[in-house]
């Protein structure tokens, strides 16, 4: 493997919601399960030189996987659900704010992360 490739060491699950049906309700359509490095954050922080500014959590997923791809990595606007201390009572929802995807310009132009910003939002 890669040195440099980031440990996805947590199992999220990707959202996707139908479009709400005449009485304004959605309903989820797709759950993937999803490897991910999950980190909760606060409001305004700033490290190596990017600000991570009103994110309540964000995360790396995994760029291979065929949910992710087939989207062409614009997944604003799903959700993540998370479970972020491992037990299923504390699930937190989470929708993607803004996706940054990670490509070695310089080299190959290979995706190798894929950073998704996340904002707490109410279980659907």
């Amino acid at each position: 493997g890669n040195a440099n490739m980031i440990c996805l060491n947590d199992t999220v699950k990707l959202v996707e919601l139908s479009e709400p049906n005449g009485y304004g309700d959605s309903n989820v359509v797709v759950l993937t399960d999803l490897k991910a490095l999950f980190l909760q954050s606060t409001g305004k922080s700033h490290s190596n030189h990017v600000d991570i500014i009103n994110a309540d959590a964000h995360a790396y997923v995994d760029f291979n996987n065929p949910e992710v791809k087939s989207r062409g990595y614009r997944l604003e606007g799903m959700y993540i659900v998370a479970n972020p201390f491992g037990t299923p009572e504390v699930e937190s929802w989470y929708q993607i704010t803004r996706v940054v995807v990670g490509q070695r310009k310089l080299t190959d132009n290979k995706v190798d992360n894929v950073h998704v910003y996340l904002k707490k939002t109410e279980a659907l």
